[in-house]
């Protein structure tokens, strides 16, 4: 909520803008009939738009790549406040780490040799964190979850909500986010993922090279993904079944055999 207020305070972006209780706290305790416990509240400003998911068009991938470098070029400048306390988005030790479900509660789902290929990929991904750093100009607060569903129009501009899942990270993360989320538009993809990417440099430079960590990123929220329904066991394992933990492993391969870019990847969903 507060990075929510100074976006609206030292941007131009039209963000959901948190509003105060009486007390002056963006956070209320309210309690609720039928619940034991008391419930966080929040209360944000509409912003006004429409999804257009089934039906975007170059024109709103430039917008919203657009918003999504202004959104990391405040970051980049931003006096976090006192005690300001976000999550990583994806943290290499949860995901690949000696404790992580992947090694840990993987027996019934995937093989010795499909394992190998989350080995090799957890080395890549690990270079090419340590290869980014975290300077300010890569790593800062992110949205971490700008897919067209997160995203609304108006005239022709693009407006980035719910920020439910924002924290530290790479920008380069939120990059490989948006674009991937685009392979369900099949044969129209590379368009749109070419006008997010033109949108976000027109206001913030990619520096040379990171382009070709985009398959890290992208692997490592596939395998959290996969860890985390292993954690969860049944029936989390049952309702993906034996066809989908696979075609993650087919991903991955990809993002092994290949340099990461992004076209050289499947970047879709699991």
């Amino acid at each position: 909520m507060l990075w929510l207020r100074d976006l609206r305070r030292e941007s131009d972006l039209l963000v959901p803008e948190p509003i105060p209780d009486a007390n002056g706290s963006f956070v209320s305790r309210v309690r609720a009939e039928g619940s034991p416990e008391p419930r966080l509240c929040v209360l944000t400003r509409w912003v006004p738009g429409i999804n257009k998911t089934p039906h975007l068009v170059s024109e709103d991938l430039f917008s919203a790549g657009s918003q999504i470098a202004q959104l990391h070029r405040h970051s980049e400048r931003y006096a976090v406040p006192e005690g300001f306390v976000r999550p990583y988005p994806y943290d290499w030790e949860r995901v690949f780490g000696e404790e992580s479900p992947l090694w840990n509660k993987s027996e019934d789902a995937y093989s010795q040799g499909q394992l190998e290929v989350f080995r090799v990929a957890a080395e890549r991904t690990c270079h090419a964190l340590r290869e980014l750093g975290e300077e300010r100009d890569v790593f800062g607060l992110i949205h971490s979850d700008p897919t067209p569903n997160n995203f609304v129009f108006q005239d022709e501009e693009a407006r980035v909500i719910d920020f439910a899942s924002c924290g530290w990270g790479h920008y380069l993360y939120d990059v490989a986010v948006a674009l991937s989320a685009l392979e369900a538009h099949g044969e129209h993809r590379a368009g749109l993922r070419a006008a997010f990417l033109e949108g976000y440099r027109r206001e913030r430079p990619i520096p040379e090279g990171h382009l070709g960590h985009l398959g890290a990123f992208r692997t490592m929220r596939l395998a959290r993904r996969v860890a985390t329904v292993l954690d969860r066991g049944d029936p989390a394992r049952q309702q993906w079944g034996p066809a989908r933990f696979s075609k993650v492993v087919e991903r991955i391969e990809k993002y092994v055999a290949s340099d990461g870019g992004v076209e050289r990847m499947d970047l879709g969903p699991p």
